[in-house]
């Protein structure tokens, strides 16, 4: 209702932090992706550096639950960056939000130092996601998956916004806009 009648999304408190960085921090993916598409910044930073992303990352292993995969999703489609390799072990209790995050590299990058930590119970229900994973550590992702990587750098901020305007079958979209396939490639 405030961003209808004006509202601007990128107002910051004293401390820079947004509401989309609050929307982050509690995990809410729909208040996230209304916020971007009335123009919030998916990369600007708080006083203490952190990006809504950043924010987002913190939080996963109190809300695996609440589809954190879906805000990663909005964050990185509206021009966020994936952030530091080192930052994913934080998405080991949301696989879906792993597989998000681990899209958006053209490598794959080493992960057993932290594979170790994942609860058994999440790998056994996510056994073929995380092989998949481990197959692909440091090895040459699939041109396929290259090609969306380029596409997405050279789209920038508006990647949204310009692959939905795009004459294409729903599949490739969805593919290009992170959908979760359940394993890597």
């Amino acid at each position: 209702m405030l961003l209808g009648a004006g509202a601007d999304p990128c107002t910051a408190g004293r401390k820079h932090h947004t509401p989309l960085h609050n929307a982050c921090s509690n995990c809410s993916p729909r208040i996230a992706e209304i916020l971007l598409q009335h123009g919030a910044k998916a990369d600007v930073q708080n006083c203490a550096g952190y990006t809504p992303m950043d924010c987002l990352l913190q939080v996963v292993e109190d809300y695996p639950d609440q589809h954190p995969e879906a805000v990663a999703r909005s964050l990185l489609n509206h021009g966020a960056k994936a952030g530091k390799s080192l930052m994913l072990k934080l998405c080991l209790l949301s696989p879906a939000t792993l597989e998000v995050m681990l899209n958006c590299y053209a490598v794959v990058p080493s992960c057993d130092e932290w594979m170790e930590s994942i609860p058994l119970e999440i790998h056994e229900a996510h056994q073929g996601f995380f092989d998949s994973v481990r197959q692909m550590t440091s090895q040459p992702r699939s041109l396929q998956h290259l090609c969306r990587c380029a596409l997405r750098r050279h789209l920038g901020k508006g990647i949204d916004a310009a692959i939905s305007r795009l004459d294409i079958p729903s599949s490739l979209m969805e593919y290009l806009l992170l959908r979760n396939d359940g394993e890597i490639q």
